[in-house]
């Protein structure tokens, strides 16, 4: 289970000074963030089971900026790249998830891959916070910074 793969430090929101980094919006609920991130370069942060466990970055991307990124998360299609790649190994280590997808198949038919991939995400109840940079340059130096400052605890996702 999910529950046994991850430790969870006690975690105090600035426990890595992330605010001395960037001004960081509050933490809200993936699925509620993915619609109102703004559409500008940034980094993004993701946390769940109490832990920030992934760091990504967004660049202009045809002015659509960290929306247009998470954007592709919340839709499923981003099942092989980033933070939706490692939902979804997450979700296919879990035996249990896996005997409900396949009792779904049994009995509904074959599903998208997009369907799983946000299931995936769906099943780790993600909050997100982000902070917004002013260029696609800043934002990737603002996320290797913050990788940098979280990586030590051995929680990220990120590679």
């Amino acid at each position: 289970m999910l529950k046994d793969m991850i430790i969870t430090p006690s975690l105090d929101p600035d426990m890595y000074g992330l605010a001395e980094l960037a001004d960081w919006s509050e933490w809200i609920p993936f699925l509620e963030g993915t619609t109102q991130a703004p559409r500008h370069p940034g980094v993004y942060l993701i946390r769940f089971s109490g832990s920030i466990r992934y760091v990504g970055m967004a660049r202009e991307r045809s002015g659509k900026g960290i929306w247009g990124r998470l954007s592709k998360y919340r839709s499923g299609k981003a099942a092989t790249s980033g933070f939706g790649e490692h939902a979804m190994d997450l979700a296919l280590a879990d035996t249990e998830w896996l005997m409900d997808r396949i009792e779904h198949l049994a009995a509904s038919g074959p599903e998208r891959t997009t369907e799983w991939a946000k299931l995936a995400i769906d099943r780790l109840n993600p909050e997100l916070s982000w902070a917004v940079a002013s260029s696609g340059q800043a934002a990737k130096l603002l996320e290797h910074q913050t990788i940098a400052r979280l990586r030590p605890d051995g929680l990220l996702l990120n590679r």
